[in-house]
Order: C-alpha cells, then structure tokens, then sequence
C-alpha cells in the first residue's frame, strides 16, 4: 500500500490512462509525470527508484532499461527482444512474459519485500552496463569490427 509508481514519458494512451486512475482512485499511487527532458531529472528519478520496470509487449534494446541499470537500481521487464540480451533472470534484474500482469506484480512485490535481492540485482546490473555497455567497450567494438572490414576478415568464421 505505500508503493508509488511514478511513470515518466507520454504518448497516445495518456488520456486513457489518467482516466483509469482516476475511475480506480489511484492519483496517490500511480504518478503520471508526463515528458521528463531533464536529463538531471531523469537521473534522480532512476537513482530515487527502488525498482526500474520496463513492461514493454516488443522493442529493440531500450536505452531507458540501460540507464536504470547504470543507476544501479534493479529493473524487472517484459522478456522481449533487447531485454533478453541484456537482462540474465535472477542475475542482473527481472524477466515475465509479457502481457503477464500478474507476474510483473509479482516480481515487482518480490523485489519490494527483498530490498537486498534489489540491491544485489542492482549492482550486478551496474556491473552489465561497465562490462558490456560502456562507451570504452562500445568504442572498442566499433574498432576492432572496422578492422575487420578493412581486412577482409568480417563475417568469416
């Protein structure tokens, strides 16, 4: 009863949204906080977070599910496409079925009722975005494929 859930961003289903908290008396709970561009902002929201959720039905590598990570905070979401390539369950953060409500409040329950399995998925998560993600690794990567490229050597096995 005392969760907040605070969600940045707005598109085509806001009206609806606002309505259907309104209608379930959720104003105290669920926060619409619309298009957040502070950067700034951004950060302290992540860093303020117990929990970073992601219930996306499909999308490439989300780029918010990478800065959560590298807020340190633990992220649940939806097993679809770019989440699977980052997120290792029970590692690094979370993975439900997506268009599985009941399992997503329930990871994110679990996640509420164990704060040192939150830090813990929070750190290793931190740990993802140094070893994989960060822009020496990122920068290395787009070297050595050049390299290959320019040696003729890319796509052979």
């Amino acid at each position: 009863p005392q969760a907040r859930f605070l969600i940045a961003g707005s598109g085509p289903y806001e009206p609806s949204l606002r309505t259907l908290i309104a209608q379930r008396r959720l104003e105290q709970t669920v926060i619409l906080l619309g298009h957040v561009a502070d950067r700034s902002q951004m950060l302290a929201l992540y860093r303020g977070a117990c929990a970073y959720v992601h219930p996306a039905h499909y999308e490439g590598l989300p780029t918010v599910l990478l800065e959560a990570m590298a807020c340190g905070r633990p992220v649940v979401a939806t097993a679809v496409s770019g989440a699977v390539d980052v997120i290792q369950h029970g590692q690094n953060g979370l993975l439900v079925p997506p268009r599985a409500p009941e399992a997503l409040a329930s990871a994110i329950l679990d996640l509420l009722q164990d704060p040192s399995m939150g830090e813990k998925l929070g750190q290793a998560g931190f740990q993802t975005i140094q070893d994989r993600y960060s822009w020496d690794i990122i920068g290395q990567n787009y070297v050595s494929e050049y390299e290959q490229l320019l040696a003729g050597t890319h796509g052979r096995k």
